[in-house]
């Protein structure tokens, strides 16, 4: 019976980030359904990303292939101009009609500078919060 109850918790949130990015890969706009949609973390896993909702996005088989461990900016500078200038209007879209948070628009456009996430809970009294940090470590080379 468990093994059913993780598999409607895989299709509920691929159907969140369906309607999250309005039926379409975040990545290139290939429509989707619930059948050959693509659980994608912006930040990888592998590079310090973590499993949460504020890091993962509805993509294509295709791109999710494409990007593996990369981080958004490298990937999608494989792309041509007009792909990559219709990414950033597709996210800037989303996120004006408020599908998409301003969090997840936060990592998605400006993911170069990102290279670690981090998440810490903090309690007052009765209220707990979950805050995710973004650390900007990459890149950092010593001033001679």
């Amino acid at each position: 019976m468990k093994r059913f109850m993780g598999y409607n918790r895989r299709r509920r949130t691929q159907r969140r980030l369906l309607a999250e990015t309005g039926g379409c890969c975040i990545y290139c706009g290939r429509r989707l359904d619930e059948f050959t949609v693509s659980v994608d973390h912006i930040v990888p896993l592998s590079r310090g990303g973590l499993n949460e909702d504020v890091n993962i996005v509805a993509s294509c088989y295709y791109c999710n292939h494409l990007k593996y461990t990369m981080f958004v900016k490298d990937f999608i500078g494989l792309l041509s101009y007009k792909k990559q200038r219709a990414f950033y209007n597709r996210i800037k879209t989303l996120c004006r009609q408020g599908k998409l948070s301003e969090d997840k628009y936060m990592l998605l456009s400006h993911i170069g500078a990102v290279s670690k996430m981090s998440r810490i809970n903090i309690q007052f009294g009765r209220f707990q919060f979950r805050c995710v940090f973004l650390l900007n470590i990459r890149d950092k080379k010593p001033k001679k």
